[in-house]
């Protein structure tokens, strides 16, 4: 598998079909990033394709590479990868810091940012819903706990 792609609210895993017509060079690209020696898949991507480097634009090699993966209907660009990055980091537990850190952005002193990279979890969302119902029995229990009181005047 190359990649995931997080391009709306639905996530959605992207795959290359075992029955693409350029199935070989899909293996190959595969290969190469496997084994290429290289600090980061950024490094692969921009790494030379038949001894020569791709061009100037990585935006444009990228959703080049993409299209010759996943077909021309793909529509994954290279920020979403960005995203996608910070929203798996983010689910595994990854500190706002650490992925300023790996993003070399101010990711975590900005509210703006923290909302285009790090979308909503949802395994994060239903443990906070779960929380809540538990939260919410104790507070119940609590308060049942409590009986009324008796004022002066007579009234309760």
């Amino acid at each position: 598998m190359i990649s995931y792609c997080y391009g709306d609210a639905t996530s959605r895993r992207l795959r290359a079909p075992k029955t693409h017509p350029d199935q070989a060079a899909v293996d190959a690209l595969e290969n190469h990033v496997a084994s290429a020696a290289t600090a980061s898949l950024v490094d692969a991507l921009r790494a030379a394709k038949f001894g020569k480097t791709h061009s100037v634009s990585l935006v444009d090699d990228f959703a080049e590479v993409r299209r010759l993966v996943f077909g021309r209907d793909e529509k994954c660009r290279l920020m979403d990868m960005r995203r996608t990055g910070a929203v798996e980091a983010n689910a595994g537990g990854a500190s706002v810091e650490s992925i300023a850190a790996k993003m070399g952005n101010s990711i975590d002193q900005n509210k703006t940012l923290q909302r285009t990279y790090m979308l909503v979890n949802s395994a994060a969302v239903r443990a906070a819903d779960e929380s809540r119902k538990i939260g919410c029995r104790k507070l119940g229990s609590e308060q049942n706990e409590f009986k009324k009181l008796k004022l002066a005047w007579g009234k309760s």
